[in-house]
């Protein structure tokens, strides 16, 4: 079955049963805190009416909807279908609903959607041959994965730490401790970290590289 397909199987059929469109949906105002689905369509559709309201009369029409993904597509929209999706890719690699996917993203997304959903953010899980990339079950699996050390490779300095996203310069006063490296930050980990990938609750993290993990991915 093709990602295709199975964005289709599961989420527009349902709307063919009970007799809706299946690219339109009123944005409500309660999307803005149902986190999913709905406040990233209210998001898009957000755009679609108020950032380029001449734009939207010649692609959108009269009423509010997601652009047909067969019809050329405006930023916006083809911005959904890329988060869609990936959603689906991760739902099928990881055995997860894709409502759960797409309310952890959703949950955690905190700035514009066009900027948030990338490449770096929300990577393909299989055959990328890039960063490495860890699946965990839960706090308690990572826990386990990483010995229970909690010490963290700074990607700039080299620095063992003990947390995952920032350097301990960060909070010493000591000069000979200036390094203030965040993995949430612009250049994220300079691709020296790793990314995990939690089923429970769902994130999708880049994190300073573990360093029970340092000597498994330095051999590969």
């Amino acid at each position: 079955m093709t990602i295709d397909n199975y964005i289709y199987d599961h989420r527009y059929k349902k709307r063919e049963e009970d007799d809706l469109c299946e690219c339109c949906e009123p944005a409500s105002s309660h999307a803005d805190t149902v986190k999913g689905d709905p406040s990233l369509r209210f998001a898009v559709l957000w755009n679609t009416r108020n950032v380029h309201p001449d734009f939207r009369h010649r692609k959108h029409g009269p009423h509010d909807k997601i652009c047909k993904v067969d019809e050329d597509p405006c930023e916006y929209c083809a911005k959904y279908y890329w988060v869609l999706k990936r959603a689906t890719s991760y739902s099928i690699d990881l055995n997860m609903p894709l409502s759960e996917i797409l309310e952890g993203w959703e949950h955690d997304r905190d700035y514009w959607y066009l900027n948030y959903y990338q490449e770096c953010n929300q990577p393909v899980l299989t055959g990328t041959g890039g960063m490495p990339i860890r699946i965990v079950e839960d706090p308690e699996d990572f826990m386990k994965q990483i010995d229970n050390r909690k010490e963290f490779i700074c990607p700039k300095c080299g620095r063992l730490g003990p947390s995952y996203q920032e350097c301990e310069g960060r909070k010493d006063g000591n000069e000979l401790l200036d390094c203030d490296w965040a993995s949430y930050g612009l250049f994220k980990t300079m691709g020296k970290g790793v990314i995990v990938v939690m089923k429970r609750p769902f994130k999708v993290l880049e994190i300073f590289m573990p360093a029970a993990w340092a000597e498994e991915y330095k051999k590969s």
